[in-house]
């Protein structure tokens, strides 16, 4: 992050909406709504595009330990059927993020869970925060 940037606090966002269904929210339209609500960040509803806003902090096979890199705002892009990366959260701080889950909705879970962990593939954080 550029030296002297503040990051808003993602924290208040995530409170008001958590449990909410994943038919309201799924991980996308999480992501949409979080980044409009706390950045005021109107990125486009095309994923494939809104990546080009992303620069890469962290990929699958770069040895350094992904949790130490992450910051609040960061996107956990993860592998979650074979070889497809089918799945993203938001960082919310170095140990916990955001996503949503069909069986719970909205939810914040640990980023080194043994469920989450081995499944990241790429932490990309917006070049607007870089």
């Amino acid at each position: 992050m550029a030296e002297g940037k503040r990051l808003p606090n993602i924290r208040q966002h995530v409170d008001a909406i958590l449990g909410a269904s994943y038919e309201q929210y799924d991980c996308w339209a999480l992501t949409r709504y979080l980044l409009q609500a706390g950045l005021g960040l109107d990125i486009v509803t095309n994923p494939e595009e809104a990546a080009q806003q992303l620069r890469e902090v962290w990929a699958q096979g770069d040895p350094r330990d992904p949790q130490g890199l992450v910051q609040p705002w960061d996107f956990l892009i993860f592998v979650t059927r074979g070889m497809v990366t089918s799945h993203l959260g938001l960082v919310i701080d170095g140990v916990s993020f955001v996503h949503t889950r069909e069986t719970c909705g909205v939810c914040e879970e640990r980023i080194g869970s043994r469920l989450w962990l081995p499944r990241l593939f790429q932490i990309g954080r917006l070049r607007m925060l870089m």
